[in-house]
């Protein structure tokens, strides 16, 4: 299916099939990262340029602190040049909260600090190619919404999160960050992130 979000000014249908509109909303997903900004996948079959000074309202230094490869994001196109190449932009859009985004503003303060090695309940909200987003309560109550990427839901390298969760599961997660700046939490559930402790477990049980 398409990607293209019905977030068109005129309401109308596209004129000319594969054709980017000036000023119109597309959902699309990260598909490169680079320093200056991230290359957005709309679904036309045309990548559009998100540089940095347009993911958020404050300055981003590391541009891999705000954006993850896979991540959907809502995106306005804001220039278009004569060859056809476009800039998008993620400040213009008329969405309210995107779960990466730091303009959701979700209070990560009872996050900050915590123990990786602490497990807490959680709730998947939302399953996507990278991962899955997690409600977390802590045992006093508070509550927030974290990622479990891809490489932290099991020991298994390969698994799809479709295969592995969905929506409404109860889970146990770690947090291993909670940065205040962006509102974001970054959550495991895995049992270790060590690597190096997984392959010493793999040869002793082969020795034995």
């Amino acid at each position: 299916g398409s990607k293209v979000a019905a977030g068109r000014p005129d309401g109308g249908a596209m004129t000319v099939e594969g054709s980017v509109k000036m000023g119109w909303e597309y959902h699309g997903a990260i598909v490169r990262i680079m320093d200056y900004g991230a290359m957005v996948d709309i679904g036309l079959g045309s990548l559009g340029l998100l540089h940095k000074s347009k993911i958020a309202t404050e300055h981003v230094e590391n541009v891999r602190d705000w954006l993850v490869l896979g991540q959907e994001v809502d995106v306005s196109v804001v220039s278009i040049r004569p060859d056809g190449r476009f800039q998008v932009s993620m400040l213009d859009t008329a969405s309210v909260y995107k779960p990466h985004d730091p303009r959701g503003g979700q209070d990560v303060g009872p996050f900050v600090g915590l123990s990786p090695h602490d497990w807490h309940d959680g709730v998947v909200e939302k399953v996507v190619d990278f991962g899955a987003y997690v409600k977390v309560t802590l045992a006093d109550g508070a509550s927030g919404q974290g990622l479990v990427k891809r490489d932290r839901l099991c020991d298994d390298p390969i698994v799809r999160p479709e295969d592995f969760v969905e929506i409404g599961q109860a889970v146990k997660v770690r947090v291993l960050s909670a940065q205040w700046e962006l509102c974001r939490i970054d959550l495991s559930m895995r049992e270790s992130d060590d690597d190096t402790i997984q392959d010493l477990t793999l040869f002793k049980g082969l020795e034995g």
